[in-house]
């Protein structure tokens, strides 16, 4: 077992390393989006057409994905036969997706964008054509970065994300000034095409040939968990669009706004969440498979803790640095200074969410390998409602700001029911009382951020962010 877990260690540290580029690169690809497009019309519209593609292409693979890990993990010897025969009936589905959405995709972005005026609307329903197409790349890519992940391939799959990001940032250099508004979707598309390119290549010697035959068979044997999986990742992303209605009903570049906040916000969930994630989902799949409910609890205690300490550490960062660091990123080019006061002031309520969001990623892993995803469709089942009527009164009352933090409050909901639901498989007592203890300090840091950083000079802030992860240090070793 402890060779086990030094094994688990090193491959996390490698995963968290490639993604520590990965996010380097991301920064330059946001950077570049920043400079070229700011909090603009262009990108606001390309936010609205690309949310069936990325709804699509995240629920189907992610379902199917998940589902057959476990079923991977019971039925090792034929995981390759396994695997051929999903990617292939993956490859017919979203070719014909693709073409689907290219002809009918305008009327779905009507429905999402009743907020926009006619400008924004018009261009939203241009850029359907120039996305449709990165429905087939990113359906084929998220699924084979799971299976490059099964066989302990984690190299070339997380190196694919870089080159995608470097892809997007040469595109739009190219192509930003002579194709204005369609180089960013075209940018995307073939910076999605590359990443499949590279984890293709990481399945390279597993033996994996495509396949027809047989695929009802593989689907049934995941039947247990497929229709769970697919309500959980549809009600999922019904809660992402009711926050994209809410943004289009504000005035032009909030929505912009709000991703390049949700862009920051996401380096410490992809960082550490992201490598916890891909490194103890085969682990925990396999000691369940076997009946180890001891090494499940181990595992995934470790993990919660882990990445609750790390996401309270960045979201202290981030509340106490959230100017600066925006200003560094973004403000530059069309992004002037007021996108950078209201992205900024969007990072604090986003900031909270960065433990949660970790733990959430976590949770769903344990969830999915015990056989217990109704967990996740009665949680989201709870909060969805919770969703639509704070969003919307938080956003009369505050407008963006309002949205964030309603955002904010219907993940922690979320994460709590299934944290509660998951009680057997963690050590709890342990993880509870850890969480609290690090869930104080940091809350009530970023309450007086949100009210005091006007006053706050840079020795204070820094003082603050290095007393504030020692403490969190401190607690964790308490546990641990």
């Amino acid at each position: 077992m402890m060779s086990g877990g030094r094994s688990l260690a090193r491959a996390g540290v490698v995963v968290m390393f490639l993604n520590g580029a990965a996010i380097v690169a991301a920064f330059a690809r946001e950077a570049t989006i920043a400079y070229y497009y700011g909090a603009s019309a262009e990108l606001d519209a390309l936010l609205v057409a690309c949310f069936f593609v990325r709804t699509v292409t995240e629920i189907m693979p992610l379902t199917l994905g998940l589902a057959i890990i476990p079923v991977l993990a019971q039925q090792r010897e034929r995981s390759a036969e396994y695997i051929g025969i999903m990617a292939t009936w993956l490859l017919l589905l979203f070719g014909t997706l693709s073409v689907g959405y290219a002809l009918a995709g305008r009327y779905l972005v009507r429905l999402i964008s009743s907020g926009f005026d006619q400008h924004r609307a018009a261009l939203a329903e241009h850029f359907v054509w120039l996305v449709a197409p990165v429905i087939l790349v990113r359906g084929l890519l998220i699924p084979t970065k799971a299976f490059a992940n099964f066989f302990r391939r984690f190299t070339l799959a997380e190196l694919a994300r870089v080159v995608a990001s470097c892809a997007i940032v040469l595109t739009l250099v190219l192509l930003a000034q002579r194709w204005k508004g369609d180089a960013l979707p075209s940018a995307f598309a073939i910076g999605s095409g590359v990443a499949l390119i590279l984890t293709t290549a990481a399945l390279t010697g597993t033996g994996i040939k495509p396949g027809i035959k047989g695929g009802l068979a593989v689907f049934r044997q995941s039947a247990p968990l497929l229709g769970m999986l697919t309500v959980f990742f549809i009600l999922l992303y019904v809660r992402q669009a009711i926050n994209l209605f809410l943004f289009s009903q504000l005035e032009e570049g909030v929505l912009s706004s709000a991703r390049y906040a949700a862009s920051v916000i996401s380096v410490p969930i992809a960082l550490v969440g992201g490598a916890i994630a891909t490194v103890i989902f085969p682990e925990i799949a396999v000691a369940a498979a076997d009946g180890n409910k001891v090494r499940v609890q181990d595992v995934a205690t470790r993990a919660v803790i882990l990445g609750f300490l790390g996401g309270a550490v960045a979201a202290t960062l981030l509340c106490l640095l959230n100017l600066p660091i925006i200003r560094l990123l973004f403000q530059r080019g069309r992004f002037g200074a007021e996108a950078t006061r209201l992205t900024a002031l969007l990072v604090v309520p986003f900031a909270v969410s960065v433990p949660l969001g970790i733990i959430w990623g976590i949770l769903q892993r344990v969830s999915i390998s015990v056989g217990r995803t109704w967990w996740l469709v009665a949680s989201i089942s709870v909060s969805l409602p919770l969703q639509a009527v704070l969003g919307w009164a938080f956003m009369r009352a505050f407008g963006a700001l309002g949205i964030v933090t309603a955002h904010t409050i219907c993940l922690a909901v979320t994460v709590s029911i299934v944290f509660w639901a998951s009680r057997r498989w963690l050590e709890m007592k342990k993880a509870l009382l850890c969480i609290a203890m690090l869930s104080c300090p940091m809350l009530a840091g970023a309450f007086f951020v949100g009210f005091c950083q006007a006053h706050m000079g840079w020795f204070l802030r820094i003082a603050l962010a290095a007393a504030a992860v020692v403490l969190y240090i401190g607690i964790v070793r308490l546990f641990l």
